[in-house]
């Protein structure tokens, strides 16, 4: 808007102060209202005509004829402008070291807010030409008629040059605003790589982290260094177990075949007892043959002694033979468990062995593996790192770019609302002047100027009145100026009818 509102002074030619001024000066105001005098000193007077009018009515108006006060201005109010002038001069540097920051900030004005001043201009016009028709239809005294056109003329001069002036700023801005979207895709297109890039690496950590944790339990249920000393312990009992149930099955073997001699010794004893037993039950059955034929005593005692004899071997014989089956039955059986415990001991030494030779395996290739993922770890964290530092990176820029698109938009804002306020209180100026003639009074010179009430009002009106207000007392002031336009209007028409000369348009 401070653009703007420069475009707007230096387009006025050969009138133009050539003290320049900036927009955040705090005497903005009365500093406009000086350039303004500045214009009006710088037209050729013109002399006063016989009407009692303030200013002189040039012929064809609205056109390129100059005009002045016809009152001196007071020497107090010069020496004001120069001290005024003096503090301008003083306040250059400044301003033009805040030029260049003023130029970047109207850089980034939004097209939105561009448009919003296209509006409230088209607005203003559209008033100003509502204006014009009513005076135009309207018949008032020559000097407030054209009054009324020069103001016209200026209002009209004024916005055909805001609207040059905006409409190139719409096009700067529209382009500008063009660059700063395309920046802006960019920067999201690269937020977004950048979060599909953060959300991929999670990912893969989760997964390389469930990865990492079934490693663990399998390397929990592995057997650590103190399993496998236990372990190769066992095997060495095992096999220590193994050497002494070989050397005790060698020992029960040669107690087998020992044993097998005895069996046979004693088969041999008992066959032979067999052979004695039945020779002498053929004795036996001899003796009684014969004590049949021979009853002598002696032979009868020598046959109880030979069959009590026979009866005492009988009975040997069968404790010898229930002692050889059991003697056989345990040799049989202590040989088959033996056999079956030996290849028990033997398979159970090869399983154990095949199990240490392919956990060493195992471990070897976990301890590579383990490795191999701690160096991935180790990358993907770094990788990781970099991602992050990128996306707080892209983040910052975010929020300064957000934190500078808020501060113009605020500021723009601001801007628009003291030139709407600044031209409202002008207009309440120009309606003041109006009540001053139509109450016959002189006019105030501050208010033909614009030097006094247009800051005060713009002072009195920032603390105590919004700008909404402020608009609704200027359309009912508007309301009664028509009002009282209709009033000349009809009674310059019945003084017309009466024969009295009268002004109409």
């Amino acid at each position: 808007m401070s653009g703007l509102y420069s475009a707007l002074l230096n387009g006025q030619g050969s009138h133009q102060n050539p003290t320049h001024f900036h927009p955040t000066n705090r005497n903005e105001e009365t500093v406009t209202n000086y350039e303004q005098l500045y214009v009006y000193n710088s037209r050729p007077a013109i002399q006063p005509s016989h009407e009692p009018a303030v200013f002189h009515n040039p012929v064809g108006w609205p056109g390129n004829t100059s005009w002045t006060l016809n009152n001196s201005i007071p020497s107090s109010f010069i020496e004001q402008i120069q001290a005024k002038n003096q503090l301008l001069v003083k306040n250059k540097e400044v301003m033009e070291k805040q030029g260049a920051y003023i130029s970047q900030l109207e850089k980034h004005l939004e097209a939105q807010n561009s448009s919003d001043l296209l509006r409230r201009l088209q607005d203003r016009e559209r008033d100003v030409e509502h204006l014009r028709a009513r005076l135009e239809s309207e018949t008032a005294p020559k000097y407030e008629v054209e009054k009324l056109r020069r103001n016209l003329g200026e209002a009209e001069y004024e916005l055909e040059k805001t609207e040059k002036v905006l409409q190139e700023t719409l096009n700067e801005k529209e382009v500008e605003a063009n660059t700063l979207q395309a920046q802006i895709s960019g920067k999201a297109k690269e937020l977004d790589h950048a979060k599909r890039e953060i959300k991929r690496l999670q990912e893969e950590k989760s997964e390389l982290r469930t990865r990492i944790e079934n490693l663990d339990k399998y390397v929990g249920d592995l057997p650590t260094s103190e399993d496998y000393k236990k372990l190769r312990k066992e095997l060495k009992h095992w096999k220590h177990l193994c050497s002494k149930l070989q050397t005790q099955m060698t020992q029960q073997e040669e107690q087998l075949t020992s044993g097998r001699k005895d069996l046979e010794e004693k088969a041999l004893n008992a066959d032979r007892f067999e052979r004695e037993n039945a020779d002498l039950r053929r004795m036996v059955k001899s003796l009684q043959d014969r004590m049949k034929n021979d009853e002598m005593h002696s032979k009868a005692l020598e046959l109880e002694h030979m069959t009590f004899e026979n009866e005492r071997l009988q009975a040997d014989l069968a404790k010898m033979e229930k002692i050889l089956k059991e003697k056989q039955r345990k040799a049989k059986n202590f040989y088959l468990h033996s056999q079956e415990s030996q290849k028990k001991v033997v398979e159970r030494l090869s399983q154990e062995e095949d199990t240490v030779a392919a956990l060493r395996e195992e471990v070897s290739t976990k301890e590579l593996n383990i490795s191999e993922l701690k160096s991935s770890m180790k990358q993907l964290s770094s990788q990781y790192q970099d991602a992050v530092e990128e996306n707080m990176d892209i983040g910052d820029k975010l929020k300064k770019l957000q934190i500078i698109n808020n501060k113009e938009a605020i500021e723009t804002n601001r801007k628009i609302y003291k030139q709407l306020r600044r031209n409202v209180n002008k207009l309440k100026d120009i309606m003041r002047l109006y009540y001053q003639r139509k109450e016959g009074r002189d006019l105030e010179l501050s208010l033909l100027l614009g030097t006094g009430a247009s800051a005060e009002g713009l002072r009195t009106g920032n603390h105590e009145k919004s700008l909404s207000d402020e608009v609704g007392e200027l359309t009912s002031d508007i309301d009664e100026f028509q009002k009282f336009l209709a009033d000349e209007y009809a009674e310059e028409l019945a003084n017309n009818l009466e024969g009295n000369n009268c002004i109409t348009q």
